[in-house]
């Protein structure tokens, strides 16, 4: 299987010593990479994405929910301010994650209406952990993942930003060939998963 790198060190890899306890004769064959891999050609079973799927011919089994919000460091704002709107994040750094699936823009409902923004800043990192490091160093504002930055939140290290815009609700899926019969190791798997992120993912 292949797995997101932060969600999967963080979210599944917890998981997988209990899995390998429950069904020790299931071998499992991890790999951890941001891009969007090929399953077919890489002969993979299963890869686990976050966000909105393009169509195509694989099996979509969503895990859990994800949700998003724009956050920063108390310090950041001490210093540069509260953005009251989206028009006033124009003049913030804004931290950009480059795989982001959402496109070059941010999308937000608030009051029924969808605005967008093209984010503007000095850092764009292929890796969400790292995005996460900068904003806890002050570096600027960034649509971070709730699943990544929940215990930052709950301490204050990071504190929400511009809350009465909501970011799209995303979803953690599974993905698999499709098959006319699911190997039932592989069904094993994800009705594992799918029970374990659930009750986490309550929260995200």
């Amino acid at each position: 299987m292949s797995l997101p790198n932060v969600f999967g060190q963080r979210h599944i890899a917890p998981l997988l010593s209990e899995f390998s306890r429950q069904y020790p004769a299931i071998n499992l064959e991890v790999s951890l990479d941001d891009r969007v891999v090929d399953l077919l050609k890489e002969g993979l079973d299963m890869v686990v994405r976050i966000g909105d799927l393009p169509d195509s011919s694989l099996v979509a089994v969503k895990l859990a929910p994800c949700h998003s919000l724009l956050c920063a460091s108390p310090d950041y704002l001490a210093r540069q301010g509260h953005p009251r709107s989206l028009a006033e994040l124009r003049g913030h750094n804004c931290l950009f994650y480059s795989y982001f699936r959402g496109g070059l823009e941010w999308s937000f409902e608030r009051r029924g209406e969808v605005s967008r923004i093209k984010p503007q800043g000095n850092i764009r990192v292929n890796n969400s952990e790292v995005i996460r490091r900068l904003v806890l160093d002050g570096m600027g504002i960034a649509l971070m993942p709730r699943y990544l930055v929940e215990e930052e939140l709950a301490s204050g290290s990071l504190v929400p930003v511009l809350s009465d815009y909501q970011a799209p609700t995303h979803g953690i899926y599974a993905l698999t060939p499709e098959r006319q019969h699911m190997p039932a190791r592989l069904r094993v798997f994800i009705d594992f998963l799918k029970q374990a992120l659930a009750q986490r993912g309550a929260n995200w």
